[in-house]
C-alpha cells in the first residue's frame, strides 16, 4: 500500500478478524494493522 497510495482496501467484517489467529501471545490481524492506522497509512 505505501508504494502505491491510491489503493482502496476495504474490509468488510473486520470485526471477525479481531482475534484471528490469535495463540497465547501471538499477534492477531487486528493488532497487526494497528500501527498503520496510529501512524495514518491507513484511513
Amino acid at each position: 500500500l505505501q508504494s502505491q497510495p491510491d489503493i482502496i482496501l476495504f474490509i468488510d467484517e473486520i470485526h471477525e478478524i479481531v482475534g484471528a489467529g490469535n495463540s497465547e501471545g501471538g499477534m492477531d490481524a487486528g493488532n497487526i494493522i494497528k500501527p498503520a492506522l496510529a501512524r495514518g497509512e491507513l484511513q
